[in-house]
């Protein structure tokens, strides 16, 4: 069996979040949110978790495993993730409009 798929986070989320996704995946925190930071990791990124970070089609186009593009958090543009990019692509976009902080609990 292979490793766990590579989940990508931008910026900080919660870390009960975080200890969920680990329970399935392998999670990588960036440096910070800038394209530069993102391009590397996202070589063999499975999922890519932003907040505020714009994902542009070219970082798409650098992520050959990439299979969901998801945003976290509520009030952010919706064209800050390239979902007609990303959709021809083959990649889900998501968006996790009802999700607050209550979300993962206390």
């Amino acid at each position: 069996m292979g490793q766990p798929p590579l989940v990508v986070i931008s910026e900080p989320v919660h870390e009960a979040g975080r200890r969920l996704l680990a329970e399935h995946c392998r999670v990588v925190m960036a440096p910070n949110p800038s394209p530069a930071a993102l391009r590397p990791l996202l070589w063999e990124a499975s999922a890519l978790l932003v907040r505020l970070a714009v994902v542009s089609a070219e970082l798409v186009a650098a992520a050959p495993h990439l299979r969901v593009i998801a945003r976290h958090g509520v009030g952010v543009e919706r064209d800050a993730v390239p979902s007609p990019c990303a959709t021809a692509c083959g990649r889900w976009t998501w968006r996790a409009r009802s999700w607050g902080w209550s979300a993962w609990g206390a």
